[in-house]
């Protein structure tokens, strides 16, 4: 009997150690987890801010164009000309910053993906 004994203790140990470790796992997980949250939440923010700023920008570049229009001399078609290429960038920098965006929340999700396996 002292043999069987002397095992289910090891068993013993040897399940409260791998207990121990899910334990520890689980919580690393949940960390993860809510820090991943934290960031979507973050990155949610400074898209909203960052297409408030490209409102903006837009709105102006395109009331100053508008305003050149109507005096067409050829200094302001040169001046219309540059605000209408200004305002190509800041739509090119529009969907470069969403893609960006796309990405880094990819990025978060397979993280995640690969915690809770």
């Amino acid at each position: 009997m002292p043999a069987a004994s002397h095992g289910d203790s090891r068993c013993h140990v040897l399940l409260d150690q791998e207990n121990a470790g899910v334990d520890e796992i689980e919580q690393e997980l949940a960390y993860y987890q809510g820090r991943v949250v934290e960031m979507q939440l973050r990155l949610n923010q400074v898209d909203e801010e960052n297409e408030r700023l490209h409102t903006e920008l837009r709105e102006a570049v395109e009331g100053n164009l508008a305003a050149l229009a109507h005096g067409e001399t050829e200094s302001n078609r040169g001046l219309a000309g540059d605000l209408s290429e200004q305002l190509q960038l800041v739509n090119q920098g529009e969907v470069l910053h969403l893609r960006k965006s796309f990405y880094q929340m990819q990025a978060m999700h397979q993280k995640v993906e690969k915690a809770s396996k």
